[in-house]
């Protein structure tokens, strides 16, 4: 089965409000599921804004009522149960990691993901976007990495009150100084919707995209190699 890495559907109930623990665990979990069914990685190693997660998705002949009973079944009564627009959640611990599964009908059977997640062993406060150049009064709201890929990678989603020419001025003149060449034109007309950022230093690439809101611009930056 083909799943797309890059844009992975957590599941509800894994995104915790937690910090990294400075110390990793000494191994993920197994997810064992039934015979009949088909499975596939999303990604083995992912930190979704600061939580240290591994995410599988898989589709199956079992009904969603025969999945749950499983996965009872399996974990014992220490179960969290939750329903969400249309999932099936059940959240488990399992040593220092918390593995939640949500599954749904399709078909005659269902299909769902998996998402185990590291707990921390004490409370940290992050810093999303660390590292990683934007305009001053800019809020970080998702910051994802996948550190032990082929090629190491970033995304980071933000947003501020600067117009899409301001935030393109603003990289520009920071890429310079910081080292970075540019790797396509890296213009920005005035009054365009949206702009692309291209940029490289050495084998690092960086991608800045950059749209029109109301009163606002999104913007979306892409990192990989280091």
């Amino acid at each position: 089965m083909a799943a797309s890495r890059r844009a992975p559907r957590i599941p509800v109930a894994a995104v915790l409000a937690l910090a990294v623990s400075p110390a990793m665990a000494a191994s993920w979990p197994t997810a064992k599921l039934p015979e009949d069914t088909d499975s596939a990685t999303v990604t083995k190693h992912m930190i979704y804004n600061g939580v240290e997660m591994r995410t599988q998705i898989f589709r199956s002949r079992q009904t969603t009522d025969q999945m749950l009973a499983y996965f009872r079944k399996q974990w014992g009564p220490k179960v969290v149960a939750n329903d969400f627009e249309g999932w099936k959640i059940l959240g488990h611990r399992d040593g220092d990691y918390y593995v939640t599964v949500q599954v749904r009908p399709e078909g005659e059977g269902s299909r769902g993901d998996i998402g185990m997640t590291l707990i921390p062993e004490k409370r940290q406060k992050i810093e999303l976007g660390h590292g990683v150049p934007r305009p001053d009064n800019t809020v970080v709201f998702n910051d994802i990495e996948y550190p032990d890929d082929d090629t190491a990678a970033r995304t980071l989603a933000m947003v501020n009150r600067l117009s899409p020419q301001q935030n393109s001025a603003y990289y520009i003149s920071k890429m310079r100084s910081d080292g970075w060449t540019n790797a396509g034109d890296n213009t920005c007309a005035a009054g365009v919707a949206g702009c692309l950022l291209n940029y490289e230093r050495g084998k690092q690439r960086m991608t800045v995209a950059i749209t029109r809101g109301d009163n606002h611009s999104n913007i979306v930056v892409n990192l990989t190699g280091s």
